[in-house]
């Protein structure tokens, strides 16, 4: 076998990129400004700008990215700045009672601090109303008219009475009151010397034979004739006295219309639009056609509760007051449940009349608060609320909000209020992420009819000069925001090491302050239990090792059972056909890489190259893509000449749950290739990356957990000196390994490799050239691919034998050669 030329160790230099505080430019955060504009977010700016200042119908902004890229923080930092910048504040809303529909509140929109004045005057009105009527009902005047009209009226009925007590007297006859019930009834009864005698008393004295049955009969007739007379006296009656009812309302009005029309003269001053001074027109028809029900809740022993029922219908409801606001209001709906944002109609209830509302029960949700001004919400609450969204999306797109009853759980029905639909004119912004966002703009073709400007938050920023000072004046930011101690510069180089480690470049800043802000909270803490004024390195890499201490139990007893030989993980030697390949955990916060042994077996057949993982369901869609490109590794680069004919099984040892992603794809072709090659390779170099059909080794993700995973196993067992990892070379630049790893390779005790193609990778583990492909077709002598290709072409010629019948005891199919 040709040795091949070792593939060189990558320096320690490009590990970890190392930020000189001496560049930074300060000594401590408390020389800089606090940071007051947004960092790496201009495309994203620039969207939500246009989205903001555009008026059309429509505009509304879809914003997304991950959580602590500062999406929020810039949502309401531009919507301050853009509020006071001479937008118009918008008018107050009032819902007041429909006297022609009581079952359809009207709304009314007012200017800003209108609808307070006009829901104060309407008290007083009320107020003025309660304390009034009594007292110009009570008046000397209205007694006066009033006790003239009602003794007009009796003189009146005392002369149609007499006149038909005079006919009843010539006639012989008497009028007399009998009860009937609860009423009293005026009968006519004839009048026998001197005395009353009903007709029933008469017939028993004509049968007594001592009245006349002659004289009964004439009493009968007189009787009938009269009876006319009467019913035509008591019409008579009933109209005088509907007449006196009717006399005594207009002058009850005529007393009390002074009274209502200087109550009304404020209100109608004040306000002069057209639909507030139809409704005071109506409020004073309907005062002066309530006088019955108004003195009759005042004279009733519960009087002033039934009073002030009666009076809530002259009331205001103020439904949105802008009185204190300045500009277009900006509101977060942090619930945005039906009721929160759609408002509703509250019911009250009743002993006697169950349960009812009126338009003073109608309340405002955030949605028509933020009429006139923005609305921010959160996308994964609106879409999990029941309604929601449809009438969310309805209201955006007509412009107009009805506000109804809607409570899916109540066991009564709804209210029977059907309030006038408001005018709506809001832009609202929805916060998400990208999965979200794309999934609404393909199943719902509504969706970009009302969201049309899609902002999209980066994850990471160029580690620029700028941006580097940025974080340090965010850091300045949060201190005095939060008074924590301010970082000196090795503080602050450690916080942009750890902003470069979560982006996952070496050339990157996250852009996620959230998790920066978190270490700096924590560094701080650290700080003040070390009772030191500022935030020095040490504490920020104690912030750092106790984050990963509280996440890391799973971690540490996984390790234990590899230790212990539970989990089997080689570290040193070599083994054909098996490799340590390398997965990333993510569990919360914490993520960590985990060794597993990945080995492969060969075999005369013809069922081709067998994924265990896959074949027992435990692998998901890129593993199993990651496979086939295997696959179509082996057949480019062998079977030019030859049919592919082989089994050969390729298993995750000792791994029970779903496999997924494609970094494993080289390492399984490294264990395949083993054992095809018959040469073993290295256990304590552990193996990552991607392949291509073209045998190119792609870069993966996690690449710092993996290796640092590796290390912490190596370290734990005894770091030998031979031992690392070999890493796609693409991989390179994002690198950000742990101080210890890096002084570790400083001092040769550890390695990390980087390769482009598979044929590298096998060199390395193997210790053999890979060898090219002659022109003759065939592979350089004494190298790892001829190994390959002679095994491959012994397989096909084993199983020709054995399908003639001729085969010979399967024996090691490089027997011979050896």
């Amino acid at each position: 076998m040709q040795d091949a030329t070792p593939v060189a160790a990558l320096p320690p230099e490009r590990l970890r990129w190392h930020c000189d505080p001496g560049r930074l430019g300060f000594a401590s955060t408390a020389e800089l400004e606090p940071l007051n504009e947004i960092v790496g977010q201009d495309r994203a700016l620039r969207a939500i700008q246009l989205g903001l200042e555009i008026a059309a119908p429509g505009y509304n902004i879809f914003v997304t990215g991950f959580v602590g890229t500062g999406r929020n923080t810039t949502i309401q930092r531009l919507l301050r700045a853009i509020e006071p910048s001479g937008q118009p504040t918008p008018s107050d809303w009032v819902y007041v009672h429909n006297f022609k529909d009581p079952d359809c509140p009207v709304a009314i929109a007012l200017p800003p601090g209108a609808g307070v004045r006009l829901q104060k005057a309407m008290e007083e009105v009320g107020s003025g109303l309660q304390q009034g009527i009594s007292a110009a009902l009570d008046s000397e005047a209205f007694v006066a008219r009033r006790t003239a009209l009602q003794n007009e009226a009796q003189r009146r009925e005392r002369e149609v009475l007499e006149q038909i007590e005079s006919a009843a007297r010539q006639a012989g006859f008497a009028l007399l009151s009998l009860p009937l019930g609860p009423v009293m009834r005026t009968e006519l009864v004839p009048v026998i010397d001197g005395k009353p005698v009903g007709f029933g008393d008469l017939e028993l004295m004509v049968q007594a034979k001592r009245f006349l049955a002659a004289e009964l009969e004439a009493l009968r007739q007189r009787h009938q004739e009269l009876q006319g007379q009467l019913e035509g006296v008591q019409r008579k009656l009933r109209d005088l006295r509907r007449k006196l009812v009717d006399e005594l309302e207009a002058a009850a009005k005529a007393a009390i219309k002074p009274l209502v029309e200087e109550l009304l003269k404020g209100p109608r001053a004040h306000f002069e639009a057209p639909k507030v001074q139809d409704y005071l027109d109506q409020v004073e028809a309907s005062i002066l056609d309530s006088l019955p029900q108004l003195r009759g809740a005042a004279s009733d022993e519960d009087g002033a509760a039934a009073l002030q029922a009666w009076l809530r219908r002259y009331r205001v409801n103020l439904l949105v007051d802008h009185a204190g606001t300045q500009g277009a209001p900006v509101l977060v709906e942090t619930s945005p449940n039906y009721q929160n944002l759609f408002g509703q109609i509250e019911r009250r209830g009743n002993p006697t009349r169950g349960w009812s509302s009126d338009h003073l029960e109608i309340k405002a949700g955030s949605l028509m608060r933020a009429s006139g001004g923005y609305l921010v919400l959160n996308a994964a609450e609106v879409l999990i609320e029941p309604g929601v969204w449809l009438a969310l999306k309805r209201a955006l797109r007509h412009g107009t909000l009805r506000i109804e009853s809607y409570d899916p759980m109540r066991l009564w029905g709804g209210s029977a209020l059907k309030p006038e639909p408001l005018e709506l004119k809001v832009k609202v912004v929805l916060v998400g992420d990208a999965d979200m966002y794309y999934l609404l703009y393909h199943l719902d073709e509504e969706f970009h009819k009302v969201f049309k400007v899609h902002a999209d938050f980066d994850t990471e920023v160029e580690r620029s000069d700028a941006n580097m000072n940025r974080y340090a004046r965010f850091l300045r930011q949060l201190s005095d925001s939060e008074g924590l101690p301010g970082f000196d510069a090795a503080a602050v180089a450690a916080m942009l090491e750890e902003g470069a480690r979560l982006a996952g470049r070496q050339d990157k800043l996250t852009s996620h302050f959230l998790k920066v802000a978190d270490v700096a909270r924590e560094a701080a803490y650290w700080a003040r239990k070390d009772q030191k004024p500022t935030v020095g390195v040490k504490h920020v890499t104690q912030a750092l090792a106790e984050r990963v201490h509280r996440d890391s139990l799973v971690e540490e007893r996984i390790r234990q059972a590899i230790l212990e030989g539970t989990l089997q993980i080689e570290t040193s030697g070599s083994i054909v056909g098996q490799v340590n390949g390398l997965s990333v955990y993510h569990l919360g916060e914490h993520e960590f890489g985990k060794p597993t042994r990945i080995t492969a077996r060969v075999s005369v057949g013809k069922a081709g190259i067998v994924n265990i993982e896959r074949e027992a369901d435990l692998s998901g869609k890129v593993f199993q893509k990651g496979a086939l490109v295997l696959a179509g590794y082996i057949r480019g680069r062998y079977a030019v000449d030859i049919p592919l004919t082989l089994t050969a099984s390729i298993c995750f040892e000792q791994s029970y749950s779903e496999v997924d992603g494609d970094s494993a794809a080289s390492t399984e072709i490294y264990a395949l290739l083993s054992a095809l090659a018959e040469l073993p390779l290295r256990q304590d170099i552990a193996v990552t990356g991607s392949v291509d059909q073209l045998g190119n080794v792609q870069p993966i993700g996690g690449v710092n957990a993996k290796v640092e995973g590796f290390f912490d196993l190596c370290q734990a067992r005894g770091l030998t000196g031979t031992q690392g990892v070999l890493i796609p070379a693409r991989n390179v630049d994002e690198l950000m390994l742990r101080p210890d790893v890096i002084e570790a390779v400083r001092q040769e005790r550890f390695h990390v490799w980087a390769v482009e193609t598979v044929d590298q990778g096998m060199e390395l583990l193997t210790g053999a050239r890979a060898g090219q492909r002659l022109p003759d077709r065939n592979f350089e002598p004494g190298t790892i691919n001829e190994r390959v290709d002679h095994k491959l072409r012994d397989l096909i010629e084993f199983m020709r034998e054995h399908e003639d019948g001729s085969a010979p005891e399967p024996n090691d199919a490089h027997a011979k050669e050896d």
